[in-house]
């Protein structure tokens, strides 16, 4: 069986995700780099987090708040990440253009 490199989000492409409310295990897939099947395990172990507290969440997906503090994401360094991807992104079209 040949394993499929997965292509890993941004930082930008994170704090998308992590801009949403709620997040289902195709969202923590991807902030995650994570496979399927271990990003389902994480969504239910926050699921079971949140059932314990007694709080109510819609049986496919569970708080953005909950995933980041599970994963242990730091936003800041992910904003200042993204602000270093603007820039360099900006310089690799500067760059384009003045070749042109």
């Amino acid at each position: 069986m040949t394993r499929v490199k997965l292509k890993s989000a941004t930082a930008k492409d994170i704090l998308e995700i992590l801009n949403k409310q709620w997040l289902s295990a195709n969202d923590i897939k991807m902030v995650a780099s994570v496979g399927k099947n271990k990003a389902d395990e994480i969504r239910k172990e926050i699921q079971q987090e949140l059932k314990e507290k007694k709080y109510f969440y819609p049986s496919y997906m569970v708080p953005s708040e909950f995933v980041v503090k599970k994963l242990g994401l730091n936003i800041n360094y992910l904003r200042k990440m993204a602000k270093e991807e603007k820039n360099e992104e900006k310089i690799k079209t500067d760059l384009e253009e003045s070749l042109v």
